[in-house]
């Protein structure tokens, strides 16, 4: 990975200017893989763990939650309040040393030792003494791991055969070389020169095929530049954005995947309940026969397996079929059992096949949502659907969905949603009864609601054109959208999804044009 050892190099010099004989004013915790500290220069030190191991000065507003593992305790209860005395790594490795000072309760002075392996999917934090006694581990190993670390025993270095590039000039054709990753081996050998490593900082990243980010410029690397002040930046950058977008593209993936799977199953159990209903349609047919039957039952005996008479509904001969073990009047039973089973069937798979149908529309609408996703629209359709376990501040999330807002004017605001949870927000919650409501006609898409004072003819056109453009009719032309104000619209019961009827609408018709809409300020 690209934060290696040269890279934490240069990013503990870059952070020692910042945080040393800083106080950790607060030890903050987001689940169980990463937390960070508030320091008293207003900076927060974030170690981050669940996407890719990372180090960095955050400036993001990150949801706290309620840790409660011993290792989170511990940290608490030694570092809050502790003052940081030095940041250091080990030779060239991955592993970074955060020094502390604090005082107990009778004023000695305790020194403490904050130990982050950034080993990929090996990470591990530990708490040591200053004599690197294991205070408490984030992920302790077994007894008979090849490495123990566990609470109570010493912390040691992973042994290694790997050379510190620093302490050496030799160039190997194979990197053997102590925190050197493969990318910059790459770099290494493009140049053919190991002293790049004692490059300046100049912090980038790539974006070609694949995104990378390094603490100075890759030659061998193909792609777009986009260079930074700071490697906290950049680190920030690339996991909040760039990397971000690798877990939208899992996500849509994951939804897709769900969407198709579902609309396929839906679609055969709509084609099977057709077949049923069209079997019970053809089983009407029993009431008549009944009736045949009826009248000729004194020509049946106990032991015929068939009976051929006069249809007296067509004039036309007929053979009745019958159960030669049961008696005339027990064969005639079953004859109009038949006809009454079909009789209550038909109304029964008919109310299926509307659910079925109802289903699939649910479906549809929450497949074509994602042809205008971002990463909150797409998270809240999983929430949507359960495909992830909601945790409580899902929960509190899902009641206010992240809808979008454009700015036409000072006091002129359009509000959107990108999928059901966002529609219904905006549109039963957010908006005010006198607020205008516009959707796309005929085609699935986003609720749109226009708010403001003394609105124009413009002011419509350019509402009607979101509702377009957030719409499957996006890459149409001269499209119908409707609107009415926010009082005519309803919800139709029973429906799951945003779907709405409505009374006293308008249609307008515009040409989606995506230069509109990316010309107005958007705010999440």
């Amino acid at each position: 990975m690209s934060f290696d050892g040269v890279f934490i190099r240069n990013l503990i010099k870059e952070l020692k200017e910042q945080i040393i004989n800083t106080r950790i004013n607060k030890v903050n915790f987001y689940n169980k893989y990463d937390f960070s500290f508030t320091l008293s220069n207003k900076q927060e030190l974030l170690y981050s763990l669940s996407n890719n191991p990372h180090l960095l000065l955050t400036k993001q507003t990150l949801i706290k939650s309620d840790n409660q593992s011993n290792f989170s305790k511990v940290l608490k209860r030694l570092f809050e309040k502790a003052i940081i005395t030095d940041i250091y790594q080990i030779e060239n490795d991955r592993i970074i040393v955060l020094e502390i000072s604090s005082f107990d309760d009778l004023g000695y002075e305790e020194k403490y030792k904050l130990i982050f392996e950034a080993f990929g999917r090996n990470y591990n934090v530990i708490i040591a003494s200053k004599e690197n006694k294991i205070l408490e581990i984030l992920l302790p190993t077994s007894i008979d791991s090849k490495r123990v670390l566990l609470k109570n025993t010493f912390y040691n270095q992973a042994e290694s055969d790997q050379i510190n590039p620093f302490t050496t000039n030799i160039l190997t054709k194979t990197n053997n070389y102590q925190g050197i990753s493969k990318i910059l081996f790459q770099e290494i050998q493009f140049q053919n020169d190991l002293n790049i490593i004692n490059n300046n900082p100049n912090p980038v990243i790539i974006d070609g095929d694949k995104a990378y980010f390094y603490c100075f410029d890759l030659k061998h690397v193909k792609g777009k530049r986009i260079f930074y002040p700071t490697l906290s930046e950049l680190l920030e950058a690339y996991f909040q954005n760039f990397k971000s977008q690798t877990i939208i593209n899992n996500d849509l993936k994951l939804l897709s995947n769900h969407l198709d799977k579902e609309l396929a199953k839906l679609r055969r159990k709509k084609g099977k309940q057709e077949r049923e209903l069209d079997e019970a349609n053809n089983n009407l047919e029993y009431e008549q026969i009944g009736n045949i039957l009826k009248a000729n039952l004194h020509q049946v005996k106990k032991g015929m397996s068939k009976l051929t008479t006069n249809n007296f509904y067509t004039n036309e001969e007929i053979t009745i079929k019958l159960d030669p073990l049961l008696s005339p009047s027990k064969n005639l039973e079953q004859i109009f059992k038949k006809y009454k089973k079909a009789k209550r069937s038909i109304d029964y798979i008919q109310k299926q096949i509307e659910e079925t149908k109802a289903d699939i529309l649910y479906y549809e609408d929450l497949k074509s949502q994602l042809d205008y996703f971002d990463y909150n629209s797409i998270n809240e359709i999983i929430l949507e659907l359960s495909l992830r376990k909601i945790t409580k501040q899902d929960q509190k999330n899902l009641k206010k969905p992240k809808y979008t807002t454009y700015i036409l004017d000072e006091n002129k605001f359009i509000y959107l949603g990108k999928n059901n949870l966002q529609n219904n927000y905006v549109t039963h919650k957010l908006a005010n009864k006198d607020d205008y409501f516009f959707h796309v006609k005929d085609y699935p898409g986003s609720h749109v609601i226009l708010r403001g004072n003394n609105l124009s003819k413009e002011d419509f056109k350019i509402a009607a054109n979101f509702a377009s453009y957030f719409s499957k009719a996006k890459n149409s032309s001269n499209v119908a959208v409707i609107y009415t104000q926010v009082k005519n619209v309803s919800k139709i019961a029973g429906l799951k999804g945003s779907f709405v009827k409505y009374k006293n609408e308008k249609t307008i018709f515009v040409t989606p044009n995506e230069d509109l809409i990316n010309s107005y300020e958007k705010r999440n």
